[in-house]
């Protein structure tokens, strides 16, 4: 079991242009949670969540991704809303959260769970919910409680807005280095608390108390990692291309260019990955499929095998005569007859060995039926999607 603790929100977006905002659940501890429990992973989210309709949201959502709720805490306290504002592709925040369920979570709401974080797998801790306050001294608590009885991943992923007093989270932060085994810390994060020192030795003074990884992301650059006393393994990133076409309102001539553009992209050894509910662009593209309904990941596979082994295909036979019922000879195939009695029809799963057609062509020839025109169809991506969500 995994315990992501700390905030959940809501992010109230809105592009530019647009007059409204939509919210979206949110929070640094929250998505790792919904990330832990869409992997397969026994995972848990302890914090604060309001008996409000935000909160309902967020408690929905975690649900679907099969997050263990048993270390939620329900207030009537309102959700804190972050308020979005994208420009140019970059979000800019502005947080509503004065007496909020998860800043006014106190000591005594999160004592009743210590004896069963302790035998938990890990714990992940970090964001906003250590910044603000009183939550960050409440949190700040709960570490000190139970560091050594399993590991603790502290996420800095700092938000200047919630720091009140730098001095103060800096200090904490330093108090922390003694209590928990893996730091993670961006770059910008770093400068903003510890400003042009030397984070080598910065990040040998965490080992020294007691830190057993530093991860350092570096952007665009990759991360780095520190362990066992001061050693380093720097990862590169690997360029990655985002395509969200969700209500892209593009017409038939722009949606093929746009498909050109990335199958450029891919003939250059570039990763894409595409988001988007119009499977026909996904079968055009994809060269892996991954298949999400109600938030749950269903599948992820190659195309040609999911093709291959969940496709269908029909066998169609247009007559020269109408039919009002299928001969008694073909009973077997479970051949079905069009409303208008002009069309028969055998459909056969494709990776079926045991389907024979040159056998089904020669039965049906044999019935007696009077043969006009005949096609095979395949089954289409789309009509896969639709069978998997509706088994689902």
């Amino acid at each position: 079991m995994i315990i992501c603790a700390g905030e959940s929100l809501i992010d109230m977006v809105s592009f530019k242009g647009e007059p409204e905002y939509t919210p979206h659940v949110g929070g640094s501890n929250f998505n790792s949670a919904i990330a832990l429990g869409r992997l397969g992973a026994d995972s848990c989210y302890f914090g604060a969540i309001s008996n409000d309709n935000y909160g309902k949201l967020i408690e929905d959502s975690l649900k679907n991704s099969n997050v263990i709720d048993e270390f939620i805490i329900k207030t009537n306290r309102p959700t804190t809303l972050a308020y979005a504002d994208v420009v140019n592709g970059i979000a800019e925040y502005t947080f509503v959260d004065e007496h909020s369920a998860g800043r006014m979570l106190d000591k005594a709401s999160l004592k009743p769970f210590l004896s069963r974080v302790m035998k938990a797998k890990a714990l992940l801790v970090g964001g906003i919910s250590l910044q603000a306050e009183p939550c960050g001294s409440s949190w700040q608590w709960l570490v000190e409680q139970i560091s050594g009885h399993l590991p603790i991943y502290f996420d800095a992923n700092i938000r200047p807005d919630f720091i009140e007093v730098k001095n103060d989270y800096v200090n904490r932060f330093k108090k922390l280095t003694s209590k928990v085994d893996i730091i993670k810390i961006s770059e910008e994060d770093y400068r903003y608390l510890f400003g042009a020192q030397d984070f080598k030795e910065v990040s040998k003074e965490w080992l020294k108390n007691g830190v057993k990884l530093v991860i350092l992301t570096l952007g665009g650059d990759g991360s780095k990692v520190i362990f066992d006393g001061g050693k380093e393994v720097y990862v590169k990133s690997k360029q990655v291309e985002v395509v969200d076409t969700i209500a892209a309102g593009v017409d038939v001539e722009l949606r093929k260019d746009l498909w050109k553009i990335v199958n450029v992209l891919k003939s250059k050894g570039v990763t894409i990955i595409l988001t988007t509910h119009y499977i026909e662009e996904a079968e055009e593209l994809a060269d892996r499929i991954g298949v999400i309904s109600n938030g749950e990941l269903l599948l992820v596979e190659k195309k040609a095998h999911l093709m291959e082994t969940l496709g269908k295909k029909q066998l169609i036979v247009e007559l020269k005569e109408s039919l009002s019922k299928v001969p008694s000879s073909l009973d077997k195939h479970n051949i079905e007859i069009s409303e208008d009695g002009m069309h028969i029809s055998y459909t056969y799963i494709v990776k079926d060995e045991e389907t024979d057609m040159s056998e089904v062509l020669q039965e049906i020839t044999n019935s007696g039926l009077h043969i006009k025109d005949l096609k095979i169809v395949q089954s289409s991506l789309e009509d896969i999607f639709v069978d998997l969500v509706k088994e689902k």
